[in-house]
């Protein structure tokens, strides 16, 4: 699928020498996460992107043509057993996974850079999915996190599945009242067209 590269990208592939990063977003609902492949702070959209370096790691983004659900697993290994109290860290992380984030979103951008890894405006969306299970592994080293996401097309194969009831309209369309009275017609005997005698 075709990408919008912003001007400055375009002239800076086109001269010959990249430098590329890759950046990714996790929309967890208490704290989002912002990472990029880097090793120091990265400052771009308002926001700060953290540097994981080869700690983190990024498999399974590819681009076909057809409409094909794909998977992304994204790792993050190295994480120390305890923090710099001496808290350990497996039970914050462990945390963090119990907040509802399945089915937020998670998206890539893929950033060109300059040779002196300044920030060439501005980083071009790369993949758009959403979060699913994680893996969280402890073993003496650290500990490592594993989280799939499922990209946008997945939901294009889910059947959407509505019903004429009074609540499924209320979800969609707050204040309608339309199919208010449906459950109570369910026992109710109706004579339709019957001549009434005396």
């Amino acid at each position: 699928m075709p990408r919008l590269m912003s001007p400055e990208v375009e002239a800076h592939i086109a001269g010959g020498t990249v430098f590329p990063a890759l950046l990714v977003y996790l929309d967890f609902p208490n704290d989002p996460v912002r990472a990029w492949s880097g090793v120091r702070s990265l400052h771009w959209g308002g926001h700060v992107w953290h540097g994981v370096g080869q700690f983190g790691g990024v498999s399974g983004i590819t681009d076909t043509l057809d409409l094909k659900s794909q998977t992304v697993d994204i790792s993050l290994s190295g994480i120390p057993l305890k923090d710099e109290t001496g808290a350990p860290l497996f039970d914050t992380i462990s945390t963090t996974f119990t907040q509802h984030y399945q089915g937020r979103a998670v998206e890539f951008f893929y950033a060109v850079f300059t040779e002196d890894w300044a920030l060439v405006p501005d980083p071009v969306s790369l993949w758009l999915g959403r979060m699913d299970a994680p893996t969280i592994t402890l073993d003496g080293s650290g500990i490592t996190v594993s989280l799939s996401a499922e990209h946008e097309f997945a939901s294009l194969t889910r059947p959407r599945v509505r019903h004429y009831s009074d609540v499924d309209l209320r979800e969609r369309a707050p204040g309608d009242k339309g199919l208010e009275f449906v459950s109570s017609l369910q026992e109710i005997l109706v004579l339709w067209g019957k001549q009434k005698y005396d």
